[in-house]
């Protein structure tokens, strides 16, 4: 019987190339960026974008596979549910692509944070334009970030608006080694900020949040678009990081929390 070695092999290569084709379509996620969608039996909530639950050294998001980008020596600790927490360190922060998080002037993240008042004021998540420094920078993205001191710290909020910035001055954090679980919202009109589910502060703007040339999200840290005046990083703790392409209500919050 003769066997034709000539057609195996180009059978054999169109086999191989339309393997990979499928593979790079199962790789696709444009709105979300192209990563794994195995991510095991998670079944995301309504609206939500990233769930990082820090089971593990990779850091993945829960929603679509995709792992943080690491900077610096930050590590696994304490956890407040499940095996770990991300512990923030000098100089150290995570990332994640920006894209696909949010929608269309609206947004909610929520995480539980166990403060560590050392130093006594830091970023803790942050979106910015990375090609525009100083005052100019703070009219692009948002930062929430905490001051204070040995005893007490606050959680305070801003936004850029395109023309401007907006402040929310938030809530005050007793330092006393507990977890809080923290809720930023924002929709086209106003943020919130609340603790543990109850509303601390609401702040208005004059126009919708303005995310132009923002590629980071960004936790633990002011990062590269907020580290003056100071806010650099965090050695706080973090657990069970949750975003949102919508604002979630008082009660959708306590809930979540729950």
């Amino acid at each position: 019987m003769n066997i034709n070695k000539s057609i195996i092999k180009r059978s054999f290569g169109i086999l191989l190339i339309s393997l990979a084709f499928i593979g790079c379509q199962d790789m696709e996620r444009p709105e979300l960026g192209d990563y794994p969608t195995d991510v095991g039996n998670y079944t995301p909530l309504d609206g939500e974008t990233l769930f990082a639950e820090f089971n593990n050294t990779y850091y993945l998001n829960s929603i679509n596979g995709a792992p943080a980008t690491k900077v610096g020596n930050s590590s696994l600790g304490e956890p407040k549910v499940g095996e770990y927490s991300f512990m923030g360190a000098t100089d150290s922060y995570i990332t994640y692509p920006v894209k696909g998080l949010f929608g269309t002037n609206e947004l909610t993240v929520g995480f539980w944070y166990k403060v560590n008042a050392a130093p006594d004021r830091s970023g803790l998540v942050v979106v910015g334009n990375p090609s525009i420094t100083g005052d100019d920078g703070r009219k692009y993205g948002f930062r929430l970030f905490r001051e204070g001191n040995g005893s007490s710290q606050t959680i305070k909020l801003n936004a850029g608006i395109g023309t401007g910035e907006s402040w929310n001055d938030g809530g005050v954090l007793t330092v006393d080694n507990n977890w809080v679980y923290i809720t930023l919202t924002i929709s086209e009109t106003e943020s919130k900020i609340y603790f543990n589910g109850v509303l601390q502060r609401t702040s208005t703007f004059s126009s919708p949040v303005n995310f132009t040339g923002c590629v980071d999200f960004l936790i633990g840290s002011g990062g590269p678009t907020f580290s003056y005046w100071g806010h650099k990083s965090d050695n706080s703790l973090y657990d069970e990081i949750k975003v949102f392409n919508k604002v979630l209500t008082q009660t959708e919050i306590v809930s979540l929390m729950n």
